[in-house]
């Protein structure tokens, strides 16, 4: 990989190369890259919970391939290719995937509780009120009825 003097003649963290290859002085990252580049910072600075951490190379290649197997970069900066033995990281990343994805399943579950119960809920006030309706209408009729009577007796 290059050395420059600005990386103090060693060489330079392959996410920030990364970043640094991707930014334009004129226009900056793409969207695309910039998010890429921001999800590599973000996992190359995560302390992983009972696994080893990951290497700058390996974090590059692995969000590379994401978007396309056949990334180069790493080739071209001269870094090689972590190997693939190492799944154990992989298999992690797809566990810590599928506990969100659990956590965010068991969420929408309980809104949809909690939302059914309020319909339950609704459903019976409506039903009291058409109670309560019926039984005004029935009252209403028996009034009406009652006031008929009056009228046909004060009309004879």
């Amino acid at each position: 990989m290059l050395q420059r003097p600005k990386y103090n003649n060693s060489d330079p963290d392959v996410v920030e190369f990364f970043g640094e290859c991707m930014n334009s002085r004129k226009n900056g990252r793409t969207p695309l890259a910039n998010e890429i580049y921001e999800q590599m910072v973000a996992e190359r600075d995560r302390e992983p919970e009972g696994e080893a951490k990951k290497s700058p190379s390996k974090i590059v290649d692995e969000s590379l391939s994401q978007i396309s197997l056949s990334s180069t970069f790493l080739l071209n900066i001269g870094v090689p290719r972590p190997s693939k033995t190492g799944q154990s990281s992989s298999t992690a990343a797809q566990e810590r995937m599928q506990a969100q994805f659990e956590a965010a399943l068991q969420a929408e579950r309980e809104e949809l509780q909690t939302q059914q119960a309020a319909l339950e809920e609704n459903q019976n006030l409506l039903r009291q009120t058409q109670e309560e309706v019926r039984g005004m209408t029935t009252r209403f009729e028996e009034t009406n009825a009652l006031l008929r009577a009056v009228l046909k007796l004060q009309k004879d």
